[in-house]
């Protein structure tokens, strides 16, 4: 492409011929979204978090809750607006005088929360910490293999010389799982864990863990018109019933909440609720590694055996839609559901469990966890159907930080079968890398040198149709194959008070645009 600055126009262009990014159609289905009025300045906002942090290192944590918590305090040099088309934010511009080299131009007299001023430094030092092995990021792990090194140019100048072209990488960016951008010598100098120094709307006060997470403005915000808000506090409410009643008494005025949640909020006038389509895709977990789940059939036999459209109706409340293993949704790059060969088939699954030679069946076990209610009543509902074709399958409830040492590498892959969900991703290959190619460490064992070779392919491909020609060939595969069984890609359920304005629900699941909310007063 040819070395042009960004313009909102010319963006667009390159993410249309790249695949650059998501590139999202509009994905509000029926947020009910407040309207805009005239802004008011100031006053505090106190919203429920459903699960603790851990951590608020921008660099090495992979889980969504991390995340939702330093997403206010740290900004990238890319950004998403609320239609999920990437837009500048620490860069003001960037060039890409050939497909290997990326020139970002930062933005002038930004300020860090303790006041010192954004250079070329910060961010070679941010990414060199994300891609140091050390540092042990999964969303390292993901921009490793196509970096090559990070150079300062000057003090606003920032190159990146990659090793093959890499389409994903301005969406790497402005996922911010990882991409952060942090002082020069911060992390040696602070407790990332529980302190935070970043350039974002909102500056860290306090975390308490298990607790609560309080916020202040960023007074020196290089958007000087934002944020609205002095301050909010997060406060870490895991209990459902707790954020109900918050929102009923008027001390909380923001929480997620279940479909049930929200029925129990239609006396309340005074609370607005708000319902979209997430990047949020309930999965099930096979282990391919472990027997009887090593066999195709077994778990082609599983796929038959399950009704999804059970699960949305029992399990979440009708509140989601049926799923490939792109979330519906996302842009177009997913595969409508009802081109996923699955038809819930007991017949043809029996069959298939006497071929492999289990025509009495097996027992197995489900691993999910209570921190996510909606898991535990899918499983309820997978264990009934699976009941049908002869598999007994115990569920086994477990704390959710057990639950992820147990399916994950570090535990060994220590399950059967596991429900967990995959959050959203900054491009397609998030949803297929990490749990499919061989030389993942987070594949619990499902080996397809086919697969290896369409995801290769994919993620250095640079004509868009190509790459999702590809995806869509490799998806094909892997509803034959099962390693996972996409169950539905879930509706997202947000309240707020009435006199809470501005707010924007998104996608991606961020709650970045507490930067836009405002309290209305008077």
């Amino acid at each position: 492409m040819a070395a042009d600055r960004m313009t909102r126009r010319t963006l667009l262009r390159h993410m249309a011929a790249t695949g650059a990014g998501v590139a999202m159609a509009p994905l509000l289905t029926h947020a009910g979204r407040l309207p805009v009025l005239a802004q008011q300045p100031g006053g505090f906002l106190y919203a429920a978090q459903e699960v603790d942090p851990v951590s608020l290192d921008p660099h090495n944590r992979s889980n969504f809750s991390s995340f939702q918590a330093f997403e206010h305090i740290y900004e990238s040099l890319v950004a998403y607006d609320k239609s999920m088309n990437i837009i500048p934010s620490l860069a003001q511009s960037w060039t890409t005088p050939d497909p290997t080299t990326y020139v970002f131009a930062l933005r002038r007299n930004v300020r860090f929360h303790d006041g010192s001023e954004l250079v070329a430094d910060d961010v070679k030092y941010s990414l060199d910490r994300v891609l140091d092995p050390k540092t042990a990021s999964a969303w390292g792990s993901i921009l490793r293999p196509f970096v090559d090194r990070v150079e300062v140019v000057d003090r606003s100048t920032v190159r990146l010389r990659l090793t093959k072209p890499y389409p994903p990488l301005l969406g790497w960016f402005a996922y911010r799982r990882g991409s952060g951008i942090a002082k020069a010598g911060s992390a040696e100098k602070m407790n990332f864990n529980v302190q935070a120094n970043g350039t974002g709307p909102f500056a860290l006060k306090e975390y308490l863990p298990e607790s609560h997470i309080l916020f202040t403005k960023h007074k020196g915000y290089w958007d000087s018109s934002l944020p609205y808000l002095d301050g909010f506090m997060m406060k870490v409410l895991v209990q459902e019933d707790t954020r109900v009643a918050g929102l009923v008494t008027r001390t909380l005025d923001y929480a997620f909440l279940s479909p049930e949640g929200a029925e129990r909020l239609k006396g309340a006038a005074h609370v607005n609720v708000m319902r979209s389509l997430r990047a949020f895709v309930t999965m099930l977990r096979t282990n391919p590694s472990r027997r009887p789940w090593s066999d195709v059939r077994v778990r082609q036999a599983l796929a038959l055996g399950i009704d999804r459209k059970a699960i949305i109706e029992k399990a979440a409340g009708g509140a989601g839609v049926l799923s490939g293993f792109i979330p519906t949704g996302y842009g177009d790059w997913y595969t409508p559901a009802d081109k996923i060969p699955w038809r819930h088939d007991p017949e043809r699954a029996r069959r298939l469990l006497a071929e492999a030679g289990f025509p009495q069946g097996f027992r197995t076990t489900i691993k999910a966890s209570p921190q996510y209610p909606e898991f535990i009543s899918s499983a309820v509902v997978i264990a009934d159907n699976l009941k049908q074709i002869g598999i007994d399958a115990q569920i086994q409830q477990m704390e959710w930080g057990q639950f992820v040492r147990d399916t994950g590498a570090a535990g060994g892959s220590n399950y059967d079968l596991a429900i967990t969900a995959f959050v959203f991703r900054h491009d397609p290959d998030g949803y297929f890398r990490f749990y499919y190619h061989s030389k993942d460490p987070n594949n619990p064992g499902y080996l397809n040198p086919k697969v290896d070779d369409l995801m290769d392919k994919a993620v250095t491909t640079v004509d868009r149709r190509e790459r999702k020609r590809l995806y869509t060939e490799m998806e094909r595969i892997l509803a034959d194959e099962v390693p996972y069984m996409p169950l539905y890609t879930s509706h997202k359920v947000e309240a707020v008070q009435r006199r809470v304005k501005g707010y924007t629900p998104m996608f991606s699941d961020s709650r970045e645009f507490f930067k836009e909310t405002w309290i209305e007063r008077g």
